[in-house]
């Protein structure tokens, strides 16, 4: 699976300040310790999400302990549930009922049911990391290239035995994510950049649907299990 799926897996989309939370651990204990603002800031990221058609570029940076670093850069086109994602590796479409994915290469397209409560689309991925399993708090800000300047969230998971260690967030004011970086307890770390944003017309939903007559030889193998 490439490594969006994996993720932010994120759409998804962070930097430094891990003392705003280990510092205070005696007062960050549950989701509702959160602080109100960045908890309204995440809000407003995930909504930027849901609320119109999004059309972005990304990179997806995965470092294994002791390896080099995995990167995999991409497109995203978001509407309200329904996604389109695109890289050298793999082509994800995904109509809000059903997913297809099909990896470079081959001539086989996986077809899924896309479960509502699934946390594979780009604002279900984000939800992952900012619901109430996190403890979200400001950390500072910070310029990023090409930027303007984004406030950084730090959250950590509210369960100890949890395999995410930490999460960095950069948004900027009116919610648009910068960067996403995920640290596992393993050493691995996620890092997603986003890169141009814009607001796009609406699609047709045919757009966001798998097009055999533009794969000529490729099957659909229909892996749904209901």
């Amino acid at each position: 699976m490439i490594p969006y799926v994996k993720i932010v897996v994120v759409l998804v989309i962070v930097l430094t300040g891990l003392n705003a939370l280990t510092g205070q651990t005696n007062h960050y204990l549950t989701h509702q310790d959160s602080d109100p603002a960045a908890a309204a800031l995440l809000e407003k990221m995930q909504n930027t999400f849901l609320s119109a058609p999004v059309e972005l570029s990304f990179e997806i940076q995965i470092t294994y302990p002791g390896e080099e670093a995995m990167i995999q850069k991409g497109t995203l086109v978001q509407q309200h549930d329904m996604y389109r994602i695109k890289t050298d590796d793999a082509e994800i479409w995904c109509d809000g009922a059903l997913r297809w994915i099909l990896l470079a290469g081959t001539q086989e397209v996986n077809l899924y049911s896309a479960d509502p409560d699934e946390n594979t689309g780009p604002a279900g991925l984000i939800s992952q990391y900012t619901g109430d399993d996190f403890i979200a708090a400001i950390s500072g800000e910070e310029n990023f290239p090409g930027q303007t300047r984004s406030q950084l969230i730090e959250l950590k998971p509210a369960d100890r035995d949890s395999d995410i260690a930490k999460v960095r967030i950069a948004v900027k004011a009116n919610g648009e994510p910068v960067r996403m970086e995920i640290f596992e307890k393993t050493g691995t770390r996620t890092v997603l950049s986003v890169g141009t944003l814009a607001y796009p017309t609406a699609r047709e939903v045919t757009y966001f649907r798998f097009d055999k007559s533009k794969h000529p030889g490729v099957r659909i193998e229909d892996l749904r299990i209901d």
